[in-house]
């Protein structure tokens, strides 16, 4: 084969696979850009406190009131929450702007009371802190 017929031949193989590429590019069209994953709604934490406290007004030494809270960032907290003695339910409801007062009656005995917030589509679920109740015998 003559040398300039073998430079035409190389030369055709070197444009047909430039033009082609290792995936066919050239033929298909430029590649459309990857799809953007959808983004996630990014849930905030929030903070959950209890306060109990005896009520003053009342001659029975077992009455309480308990105050659930729970604080978001930059969010008017809504749900449900449960109150918790251990792991028995003693009270439960929906929170108005964040807050609930609860109205307890406890044996005595020490109480370790906990509050669940059960959370929404914006913000995660979370507990407080226990807090130990104890409550004197009726004397």
């Amino acid at each position: 084969m003559p040398r300039s017929h073998r430079r035409a031949t190389l030369a055709l193989a070197l444009a047909a696979t430039l033009c082609l590429g290792t995936a066919g590019a050239a033929v298909a069209g430029p590649k459309a850009p990857a799809p953007k994953p959808p983004v996630a709604a990014t849930k905030v934490a929030p903070q959950v406190t209890l306060h109990v406290t005896p009520v003053a007004t009342t001659r029975s030494t077992t009455d309480y009131t308990a105050v659930v809270t729970v604080k978001a960032p930059q969010t008017v907290v809504t749900g449900t929450y449960q109150l918790l003695d251990g792991t028995a339910v003693v009270g439960s409801g929906t929170l108005a702007s964040g807050t609930a007062r609860v109205a307890l009656d406890l044996a005595p005995g020490a109480h370790r009371l906990t509050a669940v917030y059960g959370g929404t589509a914006k913000v995660n679920g979370a507990g407080s802190k226990v807090v130990v109740v104890p409550v004197p015998a009726a004397g």
